[in-house]
């Protein structure tokens, strides 16, 4: 059952909240195409989760080719400042509990270790590896989040403090 989400909810984040907008506004895929030096068109029909720290946005995740039982995840950001255990929770969990998908697909290029890592620690598994795949024919390593394996680990065990740093 799908939970009721508000438009906007505020995080906590030392110092400064953060805002986490569920708006869908046609701007936040068309930011995050920019962020990533793609092309809005390759979202296709998509959902969204912004953050905001003030008037600033920080970070759009957008959920792409959902059909039910898949959903693609892509995570833009200008920042990481942003990254927060409440926030990332909510962005795993919206797949599967107001979009109804059975599994999420995270596509990272070869050479981001930095995301790699963090999707290993959110329990993501590496499922395979597309060559040339990006429009710079880098590869992109395909990661997978099921439903199961989210409520098993993810919900029980929290977000590993591992994933997310503090900052300064």
């Amino acid at each position: 059952m799908s939970a009721v989400l508000k438009p906007k909810e505020t995080v906590p984040a030392f110092g400064q909240a953060l805002t986490v907008d569920f708006t869908q506004n046609e701007f936040f895929p068309g930011w995050a195409a920019k962020q990533l030096k793609i092309e809005r068109s390759y979202f296709g029909e998509c959902s969204t989760i912004a953050v905001w720290r003030g008037q600033k946005l920080c970070a759009v995740a957008v959920y792409s080719a959902c059909n039910g039982i898949n959903c693609e995840f892509t995570l833009a950001a200008s920042t990481f400042s942003w990254l927060r255990r409440p926030i990332l929770k909510i962005m795993a969990a919206y797949p599967f509990q107001q979009l109804g998908c059975r599994r999420m697909t995270l596509l990272v290029k070869a050479q981001n270790a930095r995301v790699q890592n963090l999707a290993r620690r959110l329990h993501f598994v590496r499922e395979g590896c597309l060559r040339e795949f990006f429009p710079d024919g880098d590869d992109c390593h395909v990661y997978g989040l099921s439903r199961k394996e989210y409520f098993e680990t993810v919900t029980l065990n929290a977000i590993p403090k591992k994933a997310v740093r503090k900052r300064n």
